[in-house]
C-alpha cells in the first residue's frame, strides 16, 4: 500500500467534493432567489388584475 499516493488521492477527492458542493449551494441560492423574483412578479400581476 502506496501511502503517499493515498494521502494525495484522498485530498484531491476531499477538494473536488468542496467544489462541487460550493457549486450546489450557487444553484441552490440562484434557484432561490430566482423562486423569490416569481413570487414577486404574480403578488404583482395579481394585484394588477385586481385592480381592472
Amino acid at each position: 500500500m502506496d501511502i503517499p499516493a493515498l494521502s494525495i488521492s484522498l485530498n484531491e477527492m476531499k477538494v473536488q467534493l468542496q467544489a462541487s458542493i460550493s457549486v450546489m449551494k450557487m444553484a441552490m441560492t440562484t434557484a432561490r432567489d430566482q423562486s423569490i423574483d416569481l413570487l414577486k412578479m404574480l403578488e404583482t400581476n395579481t394585484k394588477m388584475m385586481e385592480q381592472l
